[in-house]
């Protein structure tokens, strides 16, 4: 049976399309449509530009939130970067071969 699936791939320094894989996950998420699957990078792309850009709060608010907000190295701001001019959709077939 071969199945198509999407993934999110971004590329590397040498131009090759590499499969994204989130920080404490194996394997790429698959998706059964490209809309879900650019959802996906979206979703990706905004958490990256909010973790890069954080918004400030006033002094009254920062008082009343204990959030800390997570600071984030100039390498690790560079691959978010590398990554939204880069991601895009790719298909990826699966084969399985049943026997019975």
């Amino acid at each position: 049976m071969i199945t198509k699936y999407y993934i999110v791939v971004s590329k590397d320094k040498d131009g090759f399309k590499i499969p994204f894989i989130k920080e404490g996950e194996l394997t790429p998420l698959l998706f059964l449509s490209p809309d879900d699957a650019n959802e996906y990078k979206n979703s990706i792309i905004k958490e990256y530009h909010d973790k890069m850009n954080p918004v400030k709060q006033s002094g009254l608010s920062r008082f009343f939130r204990k959030e800390e907000v997570e600071t984030v190295t100039e390498k690790k701001k560079k691959d978010m970067r590398w990554f939204i001019e880069h991601a895009s959709i790719q298909g990826a077939v699966s084969y399985t071969h049943l026997t019975l």
